[in-house]
């Protein structure tokens, strides 16, 4: 058997990669200046809103993906990625979508449509920074938009979901575009094959994690904390690809307040609703506080 962090990887990538996850193996490449796949966002842009993007480019005739891409981080930085991603942003009288989400009937078939349009995908070994040659296990990416972080750790090296939590508050520089606080990654996720935890802010010393665990008698039942016993076709950490896999986007998902302060409010206090989720249209299974 093989038993090494780089086989924990595949397993969890190929959960995410199969129909029961619905996610696509990412192919852009990853522009740490902008914090964005900018090929995959402009596609979705071009695809979905063709007017728009036909009348931003007639007035930006020098260098629009660039210019798209500037617009875009300046939204992030005066209402926060998740207003964004849930409301879009206006630049000079034009209203831009960066994401869709699921419709409340499926008789609107325009929204459906729009829904199906979304792209969504799964890197692995994300480079992440222009400046060092680290990288983060697995990313989680929509349209373009890094929304989902992984450090996934193996108990058969000797390592567990602690040295991950060590991990993102020592080794990962929350100066860093992706890293900022509701302007990129909405949720830092640590797995081992036992445990789930994540938090929505890198503070160093200070991050505070919560368990996305399922309980001790599996998602929506009464139980303990930590994960169930019944018998795993994978390790259990594969448990975060079943609250995160395609086939959960719902419209049903907590409704979850934009932060007051935007840049100064902590989501520690929503991370439990599933505030990271809500983002990317996905409704995360319940799971023990404990």
């Amino acid at each position: 058997m093989i038993t090494t962090e780089k086989r924990f990887e595949a397993d969890i990538e190929s959960f995410f990669l199969s129909p029961a996850g619905g996610y696509t193996k990412g192919a852009d490449t990853y522009d740490a200046k902008q914090g964005l796949y900018v090929n995959t966002l402009i596609d979705f842009v071009q695809r979905t809103q063709p007017k728009e993007w036909a009348r931003f480019e007639n007035a930006n005739q020098l260098d629009p993906v660039r210019k798209f891409c500037t617009a875009f981080n300046t939204a992030c930085e005066t209402e926060g990625l998740l207003s964004v991603l849930r409301h879009g942003f206006k630049h000079r009288g034009l209203r831009f979508r960066v994401c869709y989400f699921k419709p409340e009937s499926a008789l609107n078939q325009a929204a459906a449509a729009q829904w199906a349009a979304n792209t969504i995908e799964c890197y692995r070994q994300w480079y992440f920074s222009a400046d060092t040659k680290k990288s983060v296990d697995m990313v989680l990416v929509l349209n373009g938009i890094p929304v989902f972080a992984f450090e996934l750790k193996n108990q058969y090296t000797g390592q567990t979901v602690d040295d991950a939590k060590r991990q993102w508050m020592y080794d990962r520089d929350p100066r860093e575009l992706c890293f900022q606080f509701n302007k990129r990654i909405l949720a830092y996720f640590c797995v081992d094959h036992t445990e789930v935890w994540m938090t929505t802010k890198l503070a160093g010393k200070n991050t505070y994690f919560l368990p996305f665990n399922q309980g001790s008698n599996g998602a929506g039942n009464d139980g303990g904390k930590g994960q169930s016993g019944k018998p795993k076709r994978l390790p259990d950490g594969v448990s975060v690809g079943e609250c995160l896999s395609e086939g959960q986007y719902d419209g049903h998902c907590p409704e979850v307040s934009e932060p007051e302060g935007r840049q100064n409010a902590d989501f520690s206090t929503l991370s439990s609703a599933g505030c990271g989720a809500q983002a990317a249209g996905r409704c995360p299974a319940e799971r023990s506080r404990a």
